[in-house]
């Protein structure tokens, strides 16, 4: 095979001259170093295939598979890393890669290995099949007639089963399970699964009569999934459903149906049909996701910062990082907002990879003496736990700001213990060795606290704020003192979150609390602000501040 056109992105000079040196005669290569090059080359010019790194100048090249799956769907996909990882192997091919190849490889390996994935992903488009979402998406299309419009159900759970662990349903199982349960349902067909969360159904009726029966289509589907076999973990799955129905357009069809079961999610009702309401929410998520994507490659996202105070002497004893967005015409967008959106359309990675070199940088050059000087602490999405390069990438944040890894600690929420891996427990490990802190945030929100505290290395647990309003009832004191009290013979720091009156911070305090955080003390601040946080005479400021607080 020749004729063949190859982008290489990996921010290794070397391994990219060798690469294209490699495939010379075969196929014209460029190259790109980082995944904003990559993207837009990609953009310019058609590729037969891009060969991407897992990790890129302390990024995830895996996000950049999102994109190749639905931006250049004719570009097939290899990741290349010099880990033979399986967990990053499943999840490359879960994410559109149609080969994991590892470092380091030999000439002629490179090239059997770029003539077979090429011939493989043309043969997969002449015969229509596609990667999970386009080939869910073509055999809706299928389904349109002339005299017909067509139904589609997008399943989507409330709560995730445990998967992966001894004794329960591995992801495939899962899968394989939900398409036993969607049979079960009348006049719709099972399609696919759309990820690890969702699967779809769908199905033609004659014009104007889905309409009319879409209620019960809901109902229908609700009590399929209710027959979901046992087995799936020692959680009971909940779902919802979202329906839409067309005459036209399969990708449309599928994207409503989506936006209908997300808002079922959000509002917390089983079931809801894709509405004009909707409709305008869904095109505003996609604009939001693009204007997000070209704010995180052009680095616009700006970093706030929010001390953490000990509660005895009023010291400033660590900082949290918090990502801040100011859109071009909408203004500041509420994290709220664009950190869920940031989860859902894959770009958790690089927006965390960006808030955490930021962060170091800015802890580096906080103090004259880089390992001294409060901790600063960074939000981690259970998303980025996923990438193998994970570990690298904190490491490699560290170096190039020349930040104490005890200077660092790295927050995760509990939903976490659904993502119970070797992967996971590996960064964990090999992070904690460095002398990282791990901290559990949002602490007495989740079902999976005491489990999570048993099984992973935490330094730090952060109560909540809807706990420690509690503060003024007797039930709420008393769940507080057994929190401090059980923190202290773990051997845990314990940070009160959400302080907003005096009242609140005194009796945190007498409580047992070691360190508070909120809007008594300070609200989250840019750098400049900071530094004369630090630098002014701290307790005067802050009874100041009680003076004044509600």
């Amino acid at each position: 095979m020749t004729g063949l056109r190859i982008l290489v992105v990996d921010d290794d000079p070397d391994l990219c001259r060798v690469a294209c040196w490699t495939l010379e005669g075969m196929a014209t290569c460029e190259v790109a170093h980082d995944l904003q090059s990559a993207a837009r080359l990609l953009d310019a010019s058609a590729f037969d295939l891009v060969l991407i790194d897992v990790t890129l100048r302390g990024e995830s090249g895996l996000a950049l598979l999102d994109q190749v799956r639905y931006r250049w769907p004719d570009t097939a996909a290899t990741v290349i890393s010099g880990s033979d990882d399986l967990d990053v192997a499943q999840e490359a091919l879960a994410r559109g890669a149609l080969a994991y190849l590892v470092k380091p490889f030999r000439v002629n390996d490179l090239r059997i290995h770029v003539a077979t994935v090429c011939a493989t992903h043309r043969r997969m488009h002449a015969s229509g099949a596609c990667p999970p979402r386009a080939g869910i998406v073509a055999e809706i299309e299928s389904m349109f007639a002339s005299d017909t419009e067509v139904v589609c159900a997008v399943v989507e759970f409330r709560q995730l089963p445990l998967v992966g662990r001894a004794g329960t349903a591995t992801s495939h199982e899962l899968g394989d399970r939900l398409e036993q349960s969607a049979r079960m349902l009348e006049g719709l067909d099972f399609v696919g699964v759309l990820g690890p969360a969702s699967f779809v159904l769908a199905g033609p009726c004659e014009l104007g009569a889905t309409r009319a029966d879409a209620p019960d289509l809901v109902r229908m589907a609700i009590d399929a999934t209710a027959r979901v076999p046992a087995g799936l973990g020692h959680l009971a799955p909940g779902f919802v459903v979202g329906v839409s129905v067309r005459s036209d357009d399969a990708e449309t069809l599928l994207t409503e149906a989506e936006a209908s079961a997300r808002a079922a999610l959000e509002h917390h009702v089983p079931a809801l049909r894709f509405t004009s309401e909707l409709e305008d929410a869904a095109c505003d998520e996609l604009e939001l996701s693009s204007d997000l994507a070209a704010a995180i490659a052009g680095r616009d996202l700006r970093v706030a910062y929010q001390p953490q105070y000990l509660s005895g002497s009023l010291r400033v004893i660590g900082i949290e990082a918090l990502a801040r967005w100011h859109h071009a015409t909408r203004g500041d967008v509420c994290p709220s907002v664009f950190v869920p959106i940031a989860e859902r359309h894959g770009l958790i990675a690089p927006l965390g990879g960006h808030v955490l070199r930021e962060a170091c940088r800015a802890a580096a050059n906080l103090t004259p003496d880089p390992a001294r000087g409060p901790r600063i602490s960074v939000n981690v999405s259970v998303a980025q736990l996923r990438d193998a390069a994970f570990t690298d990438t904190v490491l490699g944040a560290l170096t190039e700001a020349r930040l104490p890894a005890a200077r660092l600690c790295l927050e995760v929420t509990e939903s976490l213990v659904l993502e119970d891996t070797e992967l996971l427990r590996a960064h964990f490990r090999r992070l904690s060795e460095y002398g990282i802190r791990w901290s559990l945030d949002d602490f007495g929100t989740g079902f999976s606290t005491f489990e999570s505290l048993a099984e992973f290395p935490w330094s730090e647990l952060k109560v909540d704020s809807t706990l420690t309003a509690q503060f003024e009832r007797r039930s709420g004191r008393e769940i507080l003192r057994s929190i401090v009290a059980m923190a202290g013979r773990l051997d845990l720091d314990v940070v009160a979150e959400g302080v907003e009156s005096t009242r609140q911070f005194e009796a945190l305090r007498a409580i047992g609390f070691d360190a508070v955080q909120g809007y008594l003390m300070a609200r989250p601040m840019p750098l400049e602000r900071l530094r004369e946080e630090l630098a002014a005479p701290v307790a005067r400021d802050l009874r100041t501040r009680f003076a004044t607080a509600t």
